[in-house]
């Protein structure tokens, strides 16, 4: 596998080593040596660590971003044989228990070279007995919250407005959400978050509240797309300590 930087790494399941199973990534020097550069260890005694390897360039840059291991042997609840595929680098691992049908032998065979559902970003099938699993890819998306509080100061002079019988500084804040994403491809790049907001929720005597909603605001859905920034506003007061 290719690494970024131009670093080519060799790789070796060894299912059997020490019961457990083993990966070793080496490398393949100029003059014929072979230089270790990292190994895997096996976490269950029978479990065939490293009986498949598949290395996956996510992106299409032509370096290897993540690499799955087999452990088709691995046994689930009640001993049953029901199989593991662990995903490196980014330390998840995907189990069988976990697949929305009872499964045996997960991990027995794994191929991760095809866009199987035209959204341009590689699926990984994973093979068991009797059955096979489609896995699709899903993208990464970066999101940036800012909020922008308009007046940005509090007058003790100025108040605007009556709430709850008092007179109080009324005032607006621009929640926005930045969404960034690396992951190329015709994937849809719109999704919703609910979010939620609390103003002075733990203070003793809380004069700051949202409009019609109290302390606590309401939980929101909103829909972001990717490149854009998307606000909401959210409009609130504070009651003015009588002098």
């Amino acid at each position: 596998m290719l690494l970024r930087g131009g670093q080519r790494l060799f790789l070796s399941g060894a299912p059997r080593f020490r019961h457990r199973g083993k990966v070793i990534a080496f490398q393949l020097k100029k003059d014929g040596a072979v230089k270790v550069a990292q190994s895997l260890q096996g976490e269950q005694i029978g479990s065939y660590f490293g009986s498949e390897l598949c290395p996956l360039d996510m992106d299409g840059d032509g370096t290897t971003d993540v690499l799955l291991v087999a452990a088709p042997m691995f046994l689930g609840p009640q001993n049953k044989e029901t199989g593991r595929v662990y995903v490196y680098l980014v330390g998840q691992r995907i189990a069988a228990i976990s697949m929305p049908q009872a499964l045996s032998y997960f991990g027995r065979s794994v191929d991760g070279r095809l866009d199987l559902d035209g959204d341009d970003l590689i699926d990984v099938a994973v093979g068991a007995q009797g059955a096979a699993v489609l896995l699709s890819s899903q993208p990464i998306v970066h999101l940036a919250p800012s909020l922008a509080v308009t007046p940005p100061a509090i007058s003790v002079v100025q108040r605007d407005c009556i709430r709850r019988g008092q007179k109080a500084a009324c005032l607006s804040a621009a929640l926005c959400f930045q969404v960034t994403s690396r992951t190329s491809g015709h994937w849809n790049h719109r999704f919703y978050i609910q979010f939620t907001a609390l103003l002075d929720e733990w203070t003793a005597g809380a004069r700051a509240a949202f409009d019609g909603s109290g302390q606590r605001l309401s939980p929101k859905r909103l829909q972001l797309n990717v490149g854009n920034v998307t606000c909401e506003q959210l409009y609130f007061y504070v009651l003015v300590r009588r002098e």
